[in-house]
């Protein structure tokens, strides 16, 4: 999977938020607020092809969690950035 390159993660005042661009309308785009675990995954694989092992490691290696909350926890993260077009499978 590939995280779409158009799109800006910034930390503004302790919340990281991610600017996607809008498709249709050079003047519109879509502004989203991120888990720090969501903000990890974009910060880290934007521009790259990865995986979900690859982005399961990242998480593991940067918070204290078992492996299952981390799974479940990438997963709905993952699930979310389709949906939302921010990664392409």
């Amino acid at each position: 999977m590939r995280i779409d390159e158009n799109i800006t993660v910034r930390k503004i005042a302790g919340e990281y938020l991610v600017l996607q661009p809008g498709l249709e309308m050079l003047d519109m785009a879509k502004v989203y607020t991120l888990s720090e675990s969501a903000a990890l995954i974009l910060n880290n694989f934007k521009g790259i092809e990865f995986n979900r092992e690859d982005a399961l490691q990242v998480l593991l290696q940067h918070y204290q969690v078992g492996s299952d909350q981390a799974k479940d926890d990438l997963d709905r993260i993952i699930n979310q950035f389709i949906a939302e077009g921010m990664i392409q499978e």
